[in-house]
């Protein structure tokens, strides 16, 4: 356990007290305090009252305050209804038991998530702030797989199932169809929703597969240049407009008919998100060595609530939908080494889909 030194009864020293005062203080707290200087984790000392004795740099960054702001001020003058939060009831209890506590806690000014581990001494307490935002949302998107991957395997081992007495329904409708005119309607009607099903389970299928089947090196320029006829009767038909943004990307290595299916996908998403009027736009772009697809809508996004929820297979908002879209779309972007971001707001969403160009042509 760290055992802080700097204090000097209640009042502690500030940064500018240490860097007057080296001359006179001992070695072991100046290297002490360099340490904490430089390290990355934000660092904190607190008296027994929750009032500030020491903040190193990161610590200013964290809490968004210079040293000179919060020396001596108790750190509950940060949060607003303070008694509600995680870190409130953590510290309160790591002091009044004389136990340290080791909990997760989600920064309201930096929108960063942090581990805190806070250890009590006769002075106060010593706490640390270890930014675990990347681990956070890398463990949000393992769950995300998972999930995907054990639907995927559930729908690789029922759908053949499923598919076989389907075929049998239909073939013999097609054969009652010919013998029945007069019925005609309802058989067409019978046999277009078989088909409908049929869809359905190929797209469910595409979850199972965890690697591209076969790809080779293509541009996805090329690929919306083929798309672009397709996407602007479906804008036109509902009213909607579409625009092309075309930038200078790199070749990249992809299963053309499933970069197909992702940019059919996200197309239909943003254009059932808009009303008629709204303009969607296709774009294309480099960062680095990134080649971005991106969809941007003029809807009127996505609610913060469901925003986690959308990749989930078979959750939708729509009437009329299976939910499999952006779940589809989700696991083609990852088979290809990819990330996918959603910007969302009041005015509409972007979908980014990011690929590595190094990483794919690896």
């Amino acid at each position: 356990m760290l055992k802080i030194i700097f204090n000097r009864g209640k009042g502690g020293y500030t940064l500018k007290e240490l860097v007057n005062k080296k001359e006179s203080l001992p070695n072991s707290i100046l290297t002490s305090h360099l340490i904490l200087e430089r390290i990355i984790d934000g660092f904190i000392a607190l008296d027994e009252n929750f009032r500030f004795t020491y903040l190193n740099d990161q610590a200013e960054r964290i809490f968004m305050r210079s040293k000179e702001e919060l020396m001596s001020k108790s750190i509950w003058t940060l949060y607003p209804d303070v008694t509600n939060t995680i870190i409130y009831k953590e510290l309160y209890k790591s002091l009044q038991k004389n136990k340290p506590v080791h909990f997760e806690h989600h920064g309201l000014r930096t929108g960063k998530w942090y581990e805190v581990k806070a250890y009590p001494s006769e002075s106060g307490l010593s706490v640390f702030f270890i930014d675990i935002t990347e681990k956070k949302v890398l463990e949000k998107e393992l769950f995300r797989l998972e999930a995907l991957n054990i639907i995927g395997e559930i729908s690789a081992s029922i759908s053949h199932e499923i598919r076989n007495p389907l075929t049998t329904i239909k073939g013999f409708l097609q054969l009652l169809q010919g013998k029945e005119p007069n019925n005609k309607e309802y058989y067409s009607l019978m046999i277009d929703e078989i088909n409908r099903a049929n869809s359905i389970i190929t797209e469910f299928l595409s979850l199972a597969g965890t690697k591209t089947a076969s790809v080779s090196s293509i541009n996805i320029n090329s690929i919306i240049d083929l798309m672009s006829p397709l996407i602007a009767a479906d804008a036109l038909s509902t009213g909607k407009e579409v625009e092309f943004v075309k930038g200078d990307i790199s070749d990249l290595l992809l299963n053309e008919h499933e970069i197909r299916q992702l940019i059919l996908n996200l197309v239909r998403n943003g254009l059932e998100a808009m009303p008629s009027g709204g303009k969607l736009t296709v774009q294309t772009f480099r960062e680095g060595n990134e080649m971005i697809l991106s969809v941007k809508d003029q809807g009127t996004g996505i609610s913060p609530e469901i925003l986690d929820r959308i990749w989930v297979p078979f959750f939708t908002t729509k009437d009329k939908g299976t939910g499999l879209g952006l779940a589809v779309s989700y696991k083609i972007v990852n088979r290809h080494k990819g990330r996918i971001e959603t910007i969302t707001c009041s005015t509409g969403t972007t979908f980014l889909v990011r690929f590595k160009s190094e990483d794919n042509l690896e």
